[in-house]
């Protein structure tokens, strides 16, 4: 009798042993397997009851969804788990500059990881291609990947991030944090490199957002074009930054021409009378420019590489309260650029700082 009980009780054992080191279902629900669901986890997209998103195949519904059309404007969505997309090739959401996607993406706190962008792009390279529009949000998220992909020479936004290509027309982004090593050689087109999006514009906000990693770039021959590389943005238009962190180190490299770099925004461009102000914001990253030929001008700024002008317009900057605490440095001519705490190299001359 007590060697049965015995074996009983070691049966227990094992088998308690074997359920411990058993992973949970809800642990491994969010992996990606490469594969697209047919719905959402549930929700009619109202805010009070938001499409759901449970998995990475979920989230690759998303993207077929957009990618074929549908904007989802007006449309509320919420993560309700982590979701690892396995460093499996990402499809982006919104791969076209004709789809973007309008809705209002909350993250609820949770993480999207192994976000991986390896291939050429049609339009944009990262997790959303182009978001856009005063209703289109993206919120309380994480998102950890690792970019190396391109875009085509013919796209009409070449921008290259690990969260949002392109913010446009009144889009947001808010209290977002990611982690990314973005590595970019030889533009076949002037790229915006960055973590958090490569292009910002036309009154688009950004708030309290963070980054960390690295972004490296090197054109090594004389017909590579131009990157604008930053740390958290890498082209700017007539939008507001406000409480935004960067922790991302910037290096960009050029055998030949301009080459500005800056640790939380690569370029403030302009197309029109726009304005773009930086408040409260501060950069950690470091940042090195190099025009390697050695007679061209490299432009490395702790907050801003370059302001851009045009024959009629200057790129308005107002920087309020905002704290470089990098380290800026560079190779090449200064003659029209150079390194700066705060600027390479104001071009615009519309540059103000307060405070």
């Amino acid at each position: 009798m007590k060697k049965k009980i015995l074996s009983i009780s070691l049966a227990i054992l094992v088998l308690a042993q074997a359920l411990f080191f058993i992973v949970p279902a809800s642990a491994a629900d969010g992996a990606w397997t490469g594969t697209e669901a047919t719905a959402f986890a549930g929700g009619s997209g109202t805010a009070d009851d938001p499409y759901q998103i449970a998995n990475g195949a979920q989230l690759a519904y998303l993207a077929a969804q957009v990618n074929g059309g549908t904007d989802y404007s007006g449309k509320f969505f919420r993560l309700t788990d982590d979701i690892d997309l396995e460093n499996r090739e990402w499809l982006v959401i919104g791969n076209a500059h004709d789809k973007p996607f309008k809705g209002a993406f909350d993250g609820n706190g949770k993480t999207i990881s192994g976000l991986l962008i390896s291939e050429t792009k049609p339009y944009n390279a990262a997790l959303f291609g182009k978001v856009q529009g005063s209703t289109a949000v993206i919120k309380n998220l994480t998102v950890n990947g690792k970019i190396t992909g391109k875009v085509n020479s013919g796209a009409a936004v070449p921008a290259i991030a690990a969260v949002c290509g392109s913010l446009y027309t009144g889009a947001s982004m808010e209290n977002v944090t990611a982690y990314a090593d973005v590595t970019i050689s030889d533009a076949t087109v002037g790229f915006y490199v960055a973590v958090l999006a490569g292009y910002v514009q036309g009154d688009s906000k950004v708030t309290n957002c963070k980054t960390y990693g690295n972004v490296t770039t090197t054109n090594e021959t004389t017909k590579n074009q131009e990157m604008h590389v930053g740390g958290m943005i890498g082209r700017v238009q007539g939008c507001t930054i406000t409480d935004c962190v960067n922790y991302v180190n910037v290096s960009n490299i050029r055998v030949a021409g301009t080459t500005p770099a800056g640790g939380l925004i690569g370029i403030s461009m302009v197309d029109g009378a726009v304005t773009t102000r930086l408040v409260r914001c501060i950069n950690y990253g470091d940042v090195y420019a190099e025009a390697a030929d050695g007679s061209s001008n490299y432009r490395a700024g702790g907050m801003i590489g370059d302001t851009d002008r045009s024959w009629n317009y200057k790129s308005t900057v107002i920087m309020d309260s905002c704290v470089n605490l990098g380290k800026v440095s560079g190779k090449g001519t200064t003659g029209a650029g150079g390194a700066g705490g705060m600027v390479g190299y104001d071009e615009s001359k519309s540059t103000t700082l307060t405070n």
